[in-house]
C-alpha cells in the first residue's frame, strides 16, 4: 500500500518533522528495551515480549515523523505496520516489517487473551531483534 492511499484513508496523517519529538520517542523506546532486557534475564517472558514490541512502536513512530507523518489515534498499532510496508524494497526497514506484524498480533494476544505465550528463547530473540530494529531506525534518521 502506498503512503498516498494511507493518507487518503486517514491511516496516516502528514507532521511537521520535531526534533524534540523524534529524540523523546528514541529515548522512550531505549527505556522500554532496558526494561525488555531486564524482564528477559528475569524470565517473565511475555512482558519482555510486549516491552520489545512497546520499544519497536515507539522508534518507529519515531521514525514516521522524521519522515513527516504520524499514525493516526483510531489505528496506531497498525498504522505503523501499514507505513512500514508503504517503504520502499530496497528499505532495510521495510525488511523487518512482517516480524513486528506478527510480534503485533501476538502481543495482542497476550494482552488480551492468553498467558504465559512466550518461551524465553523468544523473548530473547525479540528483545535482540528490537535493538537490531532501533539502531537500523536512528541510522536512518541520522542520515
Amino acid at each position: 500500500m502506498s503512503l498516498d492511499k494511507l493518507l487518503k484513508e486517514g491511516t496516516i496523517h502528514k507532521t511537521k518533522p520535531n526534533k524534540k519529538t523524534i529524540q523523546n520517542a528514541l529515548t522512550k523506546a531505549h527505556k522500554d528495551l532496558k526494561v525488555s532486557k531486564t524482564l528477559v534475564d528475569e524470565t517473565h517472558n511475555d512482558w519482555a515480549y510486549t516491552a520489545s514490541y512497546t520499544a519497536m512502536q515507539t522508534a518507529t513512530r519515531a521514525y514516521m515523523n522524521h519522515k513527516g507523518y504520524r499514525p493516526s489515534s483510531s489505528g496506531g498499532h497498525v498504522a505503523v505496520i501499514k507505513f512500514l510496508n508503504a517503504e520502499p524494497d530496497e528499505s532495510m526497514i521495510k525488511k523487518y516489517a512482517n516480524r513486528f506484524d506478527r510480534i503485533r498480533r501476538t502481543r495482542h494476544r497476550i494482552m488480551y487473551d492468553e498467558y504465559d505465550l512466550i518461551t524465553e528463547k523468544t523473548a530473547k530473540e525479540t528483545y535482540q531483534l528490537a535493538n537490531e530494529f532501533i539502531a537500523l531506525i536512528e541510522a536512518e534518521i541520522s542520515k
